[in-house]
């Protein structure tokens, strides 16, 4: 679609160049000098509305009022010429030149950032504990214009091959003989060692594929490994002096050797690995110059984290190890940010950030002058202040941080109102009085209660040609770092459930019972710190029609012509107890397509990764592959072994390496952190003689885990392109009342037209979302409220060159790559060693940014002595707790809503 005006006027043909002009200059089109990318044609593939609202959602002006807009224009051009040659004749300085932003031209110090380690060599032993080593370089990026160096080694060591030696003078059993390398005890006699492996995921039992089966005494070569069915065999080993050790790079045993009995089969339940979870995490200090500071973290897992390091501004301190990091004596070298990170033989973990303040010469941490904090009184209410009468009214607040004083210096205070004042507020046919900030201090911290997740779930279908989302019912599991896992359900399409205030990162998965409609699915919710709230609007993929298969024979699928195929092995299929399926099986295949904006919003989990130093990092997609499985009733079954992946690297727009190789990777989703796990390279199949073959395709040999059947088609995004986006979301269409707990989506799109992914952001208190995106790139964002209707603001709050268009109810821009990011007053601002997320959250609205409004039914809280916080569930009611007068009263309200909402 092309952005022309479709009536020619006189003005156009007596004036051509300069109507060409006024129409690039033309209203809401939001276009820059200098940028001519900007005017292309709108790229609307994303299926987007095209008009373009105002700040208030009025439509685009008519055409008369147009052709008098671009009159306008033609005189501003005309003006701005003359303007440009009087600065050139007089020497005029250009005007707002410290907001222009040459491309190309940042002389910012960038710090130096470690490469992934390099494989690790084999081990220097076969037994007897050996030594394994691994490199990196600080090449990710280099130091450049006077930034640090990496700190850290550049190498690391480990034992390997920590078993004995075999022993030649060990005996064996009646009958039996030691082996020619002298490692076990061999025995003709005996029967086979025969067993099954399986791993029990609440009442589903899933046999376990590839698991190496070692027997003690060889533990350098596996004597056997399980099949599809989980069951292996061992033969001409003497069962009495046997004893089996079952490894898997996922899985592990609850104990460390089986003893095989003289008579019986080897039965073993292995336990899935699950990184670090924090138990506790370091939280933001102030303190004054000499003070002791101490931090704390402590982490859970399996296998249980075994290693505690400490990081400050990104950088390890190599003197600090253990779950406790105390400063003693601080001074304002010790400003700044600091992280944890717990470490187990399976993965690593970082934990949240803590900002260290040090306060010189004060008897009191906290601004005495309060904050502005507007509220809007009820219909038919007013104030008077100054002699001037006001329907809203500054009540102030004192932001509830951290705090220290040098009269009490006790743990647990932060700062809130100490002085406050009355306001009379005189309405229809009620008077009220309402409390106002006068002056704030270091008190007591309000205590946070339980932080409330709700949202809205649904499934996206096609109704009447158009596509729509119905409120379903669903059973879902929440599990996350302080949060008990439990189960709940849906209630008419609305869900619900508590978390702890610090709980930070919660996986919510949704799953399906016998006959549901959608496919399962996972996804994920941060609490910010000091919101009560959070909401979350999530569509599930409804299920496509389903495509038979025959357990016994095995089959061939794909979702469109266009995915890629995954081929079912024979009798691969079991049921809830894990045992072959020979039944029916409907197959229900899915593929969200990286050419679908829609598609790839919708896509479980998150677009990132935990990479081998705990680290979450991006990555860029080029399709997600969906596959469900039921019997004829409805049953769901589940897909046991190994299955192959076949893909055409060229027809998915997948890139090569310098060697001919696609560059990215297959992923496999974990149920438990929403994030995604590399499973295998791709590589092209390969010929005798090292040469490519002539066809495109790749195929790829995988296990598809449980319980969550998704494969990912990805690769990394480079660490050094990570930047925070800055987002403001308001409450009223005056730009003037934070909101908070509103989710929001930015969804990325490359030059050639492939949607990468996205990354999710929650405003906090503050209304303000500081979401992780990739620089350089075009991004979509997306508010998700339950109730309300996102309205982006005209102009936003940004500088000059900035490329963006407002489409409906969501913002198209291009960000900045990382080279011209040149400060950090955003709204992008380079994001090295998390310096800039740090920045965007502890920032205020002077920064530039995006601007939404989301106009609801908002009654904001009336603040009172006795509750620190104005937005708190109960900060309306007037008289304390323990006040003998406090009353309840009942009241009729009617309330009308659409259907889509729930009252």
């Amino acid at each position: 679609m092309e952005w022309t005006w479709s009536t020619e006027k006189p003005v156009k043909r007596v004036f051509p160049t300069l109507y060409t002009w006024a129409d690039m200059f033309g209203p809401r089109l939001h276009r820059f000098p200098g940028r001519p990318t900007a005017f292309q044609t709108p790229d609307m593939s994303d299926g987007s509305e095209t008009t373009i609202d105002d700040d208030k959602g009025r439509p685009r002006v008519s055409e008369s009022k147009r052709l008098f807009l671009h009159v306008i224009g033609v005189v501003v051009i005309i003006s701005a010429v003359i303007g440009v040659v009087l600065a050139i004749v007089f020497g005029l300085p250009p005007k707002d030149k410290e907001e222009t932003r040459p491309a190309g031209s940042s002389t910012l110090p960038v710090d130096g950032q470690w490469s992934d380690w390099d494989p690790w060599s084999s081990c220097s032993k076969t037994c007897g504990k050996g030594t394994k080593w691994r490199t990196r370089k600080c090449s990710d990026p280099e130091p450049l214009n006077g930034g640090r160096n990496c700190i850290g080694k550049s190498t690391e060591r480990d034992d390997c091959a920590t078993w004995k030696c075999p022993d030649c003078s060990k005996s064996c059993p009646g009958g039996g003989r030691l082996s020619a390398d002298c490692s076990v005890c061999e025995c003709n006699s005996n029967g086979p060692i025969r067993g099954r492996v399986v791993y029990v995921y609440n009442t589903t039992t899933l046999p376990l594929d590839d698991v190496h089966v070692y027997v003690v005494g060889r533990e350098w070569s596996p004597h056997a490994t399980t099949d599809r069915t989980g069951r292996f065999s061992i033969t001409g080993l003497c069962r009495k002096s046997t004893k089996l050790i079952f490894l898997h790079d996922d899985y592990l045993t609850d104990k460390a050797q089986y003893q095989v009995s003289s008579t019986g089969d080897v039965n073993v339940d292995m336990i899935k690995k699950v990184s670090p979870k924090f138990l506790s995490e370091p939280q933001d200090a102030t303190v004054f110059v000499g003070d002791t500071v101490t931090f704390h973290c402590h982490a859970t897992g399996v296998p249980l984290p075994d290693k505690y390091e400490w990081f400050k501004d990104g950088s390890i301190l190599e003197d600090k190890m253990g779950k406790t990091l105390q400063i003693k004596s601080a001074s304002s070298e010790n400003i700044g940010l600091y992280r944890c990170r717990a470490s187990s033989k399976f993965a690593k973990k970082f934990s949240k950030i803590a900002y260290l303040q040090v306060k010189e010469n004060a008897v009191d941490t906290c601004d005495v002058t309060p904050t502005p904090f507007d509220v809007t009184l009820p219909p038919g209410c007013n104030v008077t202040l100054d002699g001037a009468v006001l329907t809203n009214v500054n009540v102030r607040e004192c932001p509830p941080e951290p705090c220290v004083s040098r009269s009490e210096k006790t743990a647990g205070r932060c700062c809130g109102p100490i002085e406050t004042s009355d306001v009379k507020v005189l309405c229809e046919r009620y008077n009220f009085t309402m409390k106002r900030v006068v002056r704030c201090g270091c008190a007591e911290c309000e205590k946070d209660g339980d932080v409330d997740v709700t949202g809205r779930v649904g499934v996206r279908r096609t109704v009447d040609g158009k596509s729509r989302v119905i409120l379903v019912n669903a059973s879902l599991v929440v599990s996350g770092n302080d949060v008990d896992p439990e189960d709940c359900n849906t209630t008419g399409g609305f869900f619900s459930f508590s978390a702890t205030p610090d709980a930070g990162r919660i996986t919510v998965r949704f799953y399906q019972d016998d006959n549901t409609d959608f496919l399962p699915q996972v996804i994920v919710i941060e609490v910010s710190r000091g919101v009560s709230s959070v909401t979350r609007d999530v569509v599930l993929q409804a299920k496509p029609k389903p495509q038979p298969l025959d357990p016994n024979k095995g089959g061939a699928f794909k979702a469109s012509s266009t995915s890629p195929t995954v081929k079912i092995p024979p009798n691969s299929i079991v049921d809830a107890d894990g045992n072959p399926y020979n039944g029916t099986v409907n197959v229900f295949p899915t593929f969200a397509d990286p050419l679908d904006m829609e598609s790839i919003a919708e896509a479980p989990g998150e677009f990132s990764f935990e990479n081998e130093e705990g680290e979450s990092q991006a990555l860029q997609t080029n399709g997600v592959i969906g596959l469900s499985f039921e019997s004829d009733t409805g049953a769901p079954l589940q897909l046991s072994g190994k299955t192959t992946l076949t893909l055409d690297p060229d027809a998915l727009g997948i890139g090569k390496t310098a060697d001919g190789q696609p560059d990215s990777y297959v992923w496999t989703l974990d149920a438990e952190t929403g994030k995604w796990k590399m499973a295998a390279p791709l590589t092209y199949a390969k010929r005798r003689r090292k040469r490519n073959v002539a066809t495109n395709s790749v195929t790829v040999s995988l296990v598809i885990p449980y319980p969550l059947p998704y494969i990912n088609l990805d690769k990394p995004a480079l660490r050094r392109v990570r930047c925070t986006l800055i987002i403001q979301v308001y409450a009223d269409l005056a730009f003037t009342q934070p909101l908070s707990d509103i989710s929001l989506q930015v969804v990325t799109k490359s030059p050639n037209g492939i949607f990468l992914g996205y990354t999710m952001g929650y405003t906090n208190d503050k209304g303000r979302a500081c979401v992780t995106i990739m620089c350089g790139y075009q991004h979509f964002i997306v508010l998700k409220p339950v109730l309300g209707e996102p309205r982006p603001h005209r102009t936003h709050h940004l500088p000059r060159g900035t490329v963006y268009k407002n489409l409906a109810h969501r913002v198209m821009f291009t960000s900045p790559s990382v080279d011209d990011i040149l400060d950090d007053r955003g709204p992008v601002i380079r994001d090295t060693n998390w310096q800039g997320w740090w920045k965007c959250y502890s920032g205020d609205e002077s920064q530039y940014h995006f601007k939404f409004a989301v106009p609801i039914i908002y009654f904001p809280g009336f603040l009172i002595p006795e509750v620190q916080k104005p937005r708190h569930r109960l900060s309306w009611y007037l008289q304390p707790l323990n006040t003998a007068t406090r009353r309840a009263c009942m009241v009729q309200v009617r309330i009308e809503a659409s259907d889509l909402h729930r009252v």
